[in-house]
């Protein structure tokens, strides 16, 4: 039977080290990926919260102020003569 020499461990060694430094780089990638993901989730929830107030404050160009409903009038008593 042949007995692993040095150089054998080193390649096993080496060939576990790039493994590893693979596995680490996907992990990284996938975290970067999540990370830009919830950036521009949060990013468009800013932007539309945004829009949405500049809207409701009637401060858009060219848009419409949402119409407010005013309580109905009631209609006046009519006045007697004294």
């Amino acid at each position: 039977m042949e007995e692993p020499t040095d150089d054998s461990e080193d390649v096993i060694d080496w060939l576990n080290f790039t493994e590893n430094r693979t596995e680490r780089r996907e992990e990284a990638k996938r975290r970067a990926r999540g990370r830009m993901v919830a950036l521009v989730v949060v990013l468009a929830l800013v932007a539309a919260g945004g829009v949405g107030y500049l809207w409701s404050a009637g401060k858009l160009p060219e848009s419409p102020r949402p119409a407010r409903r005013r309580a109905p009038r009631r209609p006046s008593a009519p006045r007697t003569a004294t």
